[in-house]
């Protein structure tokens, strides 16, 4: 209980120390949403582009062997040196004799082809129908080591074992089986496994079916010489980097002719989906350097990208072809550059990066240069390997769509921007028990949004939490609120989130930032320190090509771009530090002389004097008076460790 003359000497002593405090502590915004992050990029339109076939085909020696033991009478329980075994000879389906010296590789029964074994032919022995023989080498091929090998289960007695024998070299005049991928006829092929026959290339005049399997004969065959960087007329021989042959090779179709209708696969940059109605300059081979090709369609399909073409235009004619263009030497890729470049007339679509980091994907960038751009921002939802792909543009008003340049610009800047979830405390950061807090959660996110969610855990201690409402960023339409629970014991918030509702093929119905989340109330319950923490599950997700596209996560926990909030309840009274704090206008855990200085400073006013301090006002009744400092003469001289 203070005495009427304890009060008129503080209040007389108010004077001597107004100059030491701070008269207003109304904290709002916490978190900073500065949209820069200092990285900065330039493109232009200049996109290449190669493509090729995507027809594979796998070759092999086609020389079969079965074998069994020589008995006839026992399981076969191992493979190793010195066994012996008996053949059986039929050269009508392919089964040959074996020779000294040759390998081959197991494939039947199917789990012996899993065991990736080789073995190599020893001595031969015998004639007629059967032959004898005997192994000299055992071989791991997943390991590249020799491995005697048990088998399990055992190959049963009088089951013949099925082989091939593996190829020592490729050349003219040799009919190959087609394990896969059956070449179509006057066709040419790269081989690119193995790595020692890599970039040699063969032709194919016509495959044909035999006993039910195809074959392909070898007409020509150019070995690549690394050596000298040319094609040479050769049989190819030879692995000296394994010591064992091949069980076949890979190849890859060349391009011969280029002509509409045909379906091509993007090589390079292989995360490049061209977009439909663009046209492309062909760059290389120089023979349709006069060419432009357009593409009618584009997709996606098993990890690769696609696209056709419905017009090939050359332009000295200034006509279109007619028919197909054959090359005079096929070629694996043809390399094509985006008929708009160099110059970038309208933002949208896939751009080339020419100095700076690729950006991720997703991510947000500000135009910086030219000046007749500043202030557009972009979206970009896909890139790879120096390009990527715009698939939303806001201009300097907000608005989406495409925007012109006029006139067209070569190069264009930008800085990345990183939009933020923040948190935004009303009316204060700081107040005392039984006051209101309230937290709107926020984003400076401008593009695609289709729903939002988030969790929040805070001190219970301190806080306990009395209300959560939807925002105005998802609201109106077929928005759907769905508010989690509170749990004012453990301080936490479950999911709580709102999106909006459609039905496919409809578009995803989507909203544009900035806005509110959510607004979550809050009653001070104690002294301490409360943070307002999000969990991971906090993100917005949009929807990219306008609602019809893919799902992503525009911000989430992962990126960092979710800053958090803190609201301090404390002893009334504390309404400020001392002066010789780092931050005297944050209050500092204890009632004493300063704070007096800055509660006789606002006593007698109400709210409109440019002297009301609200931390003065311990009831809210919107005057700073006798009852106000009765609860301060309480309190004065009390202290705690809970904050700052």
């Amino acid at each position: 209980m203070i005495t009427m003359r304890k009060f008129v000497t503080l209040l007389l002593l108010t004077a001597l120390v107004i100059t030491l405090v701070s008269t207003n502590l109304n904290v709002g915004h916490i978190g900073a949403t500065d949209g820069g992050s200092g990285t900065t990029m330039t493109f232009n339109s200049n996109v290449t582009m190669n493509f090729g076939n995507d027809k594979e085909t796998w070759l092999t020696n086609g020389w079969l062997l079965q074998f069994r033991n020589i008995t006839a009478s026992g399981n076969i329980t191992e493979i190793r040196p010195g066994l012996w075994f008996t053949s059986f000879i039929q050269e009508g389906l392919g089964y040959l004799a074996p020779s000294p010296g040759t390998w081959y590789y197991l494939f039947e029964p199917l789990y012996l082809y899993g065991m990736t074994i080789a073995i190599q032919v020893d001595t031969v022995t015998g004639s007629g129908s059967y032959r004898n023989f005997n192994i000299s080498q055992v071989w791991d091929m997943y390991y590249d080591v020799p491995s005697n090998y048990t088998i399990f289960p055992p190959v049963e007695a009088g089951t013949w074992i099925q082989a091939e024998q593996m190829l020592e070299q490729v050349e003219t005049g040799y009919d190959y089986f087609v394990f896969s991928g059956v070449p179509p006829d006057d066709s040419w092929w790269e081989i690119n496994y193995p790595s020692e026959w890599a970039k040699s290339r063969f032709h194919v005049a016509a495959a044909y079916q035999f006993a039910g399997f195809w074959y392909a004969p070898i007409d020509q065959l150019l070995s690549y010489n690394y050596t000298t960087g040319l094609y040479e007329n050769a049989t190819l021989t030879g692995i000296p980097a394994d010591p064992i042959p091949n069980e076949g090779f890979g190849a890859v179709q060349l391009i011969s002719t280029v002509e509409p209708g045909t379906d091509y696969y993007v090589s390079s940059p292989r995360s490049l989906l061209p977009e439909t109605g663009t046209w492309w300059n062909i760059t290389s081979p120089a023979e349709l350097s006069d060419i432009q090709l357009h593409v009618s369609t584009s997709y996606d399909f098993a990890g690769r990208n696609y696209f056709s073409i419905d017009t090939l235009w050359n332009t000295t004619a200034g006509a279109p072809v007619v028919g197909s263009l054959t090359l005079t030497t096929p070629d694996y890729a043809i390399s094509t550059v985006l008929a708009t470049a160099p110059t970038v007339s309208t933002i949208g679509s896939w751009y080339n990066v020419i100095e700076g980091p690729t950006p991720d994907a997703p991510s947000y960038w500000n135009i910086t240069a030219p000046l007749v751009l500043a202030g557009v921002t972009f979206f970009v939802d896909m890139s790879g390997e120096g390009v990527f792909h715009i698939d939303e543009v806001l201009n300097a008003a907000g608005t989406p769509g495409s925007v012109p340049v006029d006139p067209p610009v070569s190069n264009v800047t930008a800085e990345e921007f990183i939009p933020k979830i923040y948190v935004e405390v009303s009316p204060y950061a700081e107040g005392y028990p039984s006051w209101n807090f309230s937290i709107s959660i926020k984003t400076d996110y401008i593009f695609h949004v289709w729903s939002y969610e988030f969790t929040l855990t805070w001190n219970p201690d301190a806080l306990n939490c009395t209300s959560v409402t939807n925002g105005d960023l998802i609201a109106g339409g077929t928005a759907t609120w769905l508010p989690g629970t509170f749990d004012n014991t453990l301080g936490e918030l479950s999911r709580t989130g709102a999106y909006f509702s459609y039905t496919e093929p409809d578009p995803a119905p989507q909203a544009h930032g900035p806005g509110t989340l959510a607004i979550v109330n809050f009653t001070g319950v104690g002294v301490g320190i409360s943070g307002v923490t999000f969990g991971i599950e906090t993100r917005l997700v949009g929807v990219t090509k306008d609602g019809f596209g893919e799902k992503y996560n525009g911000i989430d926990d992962i990126t960092g771009q979710i800053i958090e909030g803190t609201m301090v309840v404390k002893i009334i009274g504390d309404i400020q530090g001392d002066p010789s704090d780092p931050d005297p206008s944050i209050a500092d855990g204890d009632v004493d002389w300063f704070d007096f200085g800055a509660f006789a400073t606002a006593y007698g006013t109400s709210l409109g004097n440019p002297k009301f301090n609200p931390q003065c006002d311990f009831n809210l009744n919107g005057q700073i008076d006798w009852f106000d400092f009765g609860d301060f003469a309480f309190h004065y001289g009390e202290t705690t460790t809970k904050y700052p």
